[in-house]
């Protein structure tokens, strides 16, 4: 490291600028700085690799800079090692800006991260972007850095390509939004007994909204299409449309069995009261279904369509029709 110091006019109007040249310098010294700096470090970060460039401070002008960090590896407990072949970083004023960089995992795809980090405020703005992958460790790669979103907590298995920004002003309360297509994934929903397998669709995502599109998944031997909408603000925040080629009562009702039955043997013999599951408890929704083939007890009746209300432990069909 050399550092360079230049004074101007320091007798009537100083000015004055210190500057840092980096060859080779090890990463790992910078953790330190960067905490005094006030940025937030994931506990039991461990860093390396070399830095090389400049970076200066004038009195006039604030910050500025260029650096390159080569080999880097950063490691979290617990969490198999990120590994950049070389990462760029510019500094000007109150920005430090980390461009878009291919990151090396061991889990096959493509991922790429940069983003931004205001000093003055303690703001970071990160930006992730996925190509072909996989769900499960996306989402244990991002919670490790950073919260995961509520979209990704039910998507496991298969893959996904799609990009991801994390925002987290100072002290403040961070936030997420991204869109992300996704293929082979397993959703586990809550109240539905068979998982939906070879799932693929769209999803879409902020801090307020969530919306799935252009859904399809296997629903044990049916293929079950449809599409999901979350709004936080609307007086029924959920909004689902389903569609199946053909169901039995039978096979709705076993696929809804968490949600039909009572939970604990003395509940299920009504000795107590049946305990109501947060997720129930919190449940409000509107949809529509469509079945193209609809029986009971194995007889085919015909076609079936519905539409529904859906608050806790009320389940409201506001239409029916079945074409005999």
């Amino acid at each position: 490291v050399a550092l360079r110091l230049r004074a101007d006019n320091f007798v009537a109007h100083p000015e004055w600028s210190i500057s840092a040249s980096l060859s080779k310098a090890p990463v790992k010294n910078l953790l330190p700085l960067a905490r005094r700096m006030g940025l937030i470090v994931p506990n039991g970060l461990a860093l390396s690799g070399t830095l090389d460039g400049a970076i200066g401070y004038s009195s006039g002008e604030g910050m500025s800079g260029n650096l390159a960090v080569t080999d880097a590896v950063a490691t979290l407990p617990d969490n198999p090692p990120l590994r950049v072949a070389l990462a760029k970083v510019t500094i000007s004023g109150d920005c430090i800006h980390l461009e878009s960089t291919p990151i090396q995992t061991s889990a096959g795809g493509a991922l790429q991260a940069g983003g931004d980090y205001y000093p003055s405020t303690q703001r970071v703005v990160a930006y992730l972007s996925a190509t072909d992958f996989p769900a499960a460790t996306l989402s244990s790669t991002v919670g490790r850095w950073f919260s995961v979103p509520a979209a990704l907590e039910v998507l496991n298995d298969g893959t996904m390509t799609g990009q991801l920004v994390f925002t987290n002003a100072g002290n403040g309360p961070s936030s997420s939004a991204g869109e992300f297509e996704f293929t082979g994934a397993t959703l586990t929903p809550p109240g539905i007994a068979v998982p939906l397998t070879n799932s693929e669709g769209r999803v879409t995502f902020d801090s307020a909204n969530v919306e799935l599109a252009h859904f399809s998944a296997d629903l044990g031997k049916q293929v079950i299409r449809g599409n999901y909408r979350y709004n936080a603000l609307a007086k029924r925040p959920e909004r689902i449309h389903l569609e199946l080629p053909s169901a039995d009562l039978e096979q709705i009702e076993a696929a809804l069995e968490p949600t039909l039955k009572a939970q604990g043997l003395l509940a299920r013999l009504r000795v107590t009261h049946r305990s109501i599951p947060p997720w129930l408890a919190a449940r409000n929704l509107e949809g529509d279904l469509s079945v193209g083939e609809f029986s009971v007890n194995q007889t085919e009746l015909g076609p079936f369509s519905a539409r529904f209300v859906w608050q806790g432990t009320m389940l409201q069909f506001t239409s029916l029709q079945l074409n005999l």
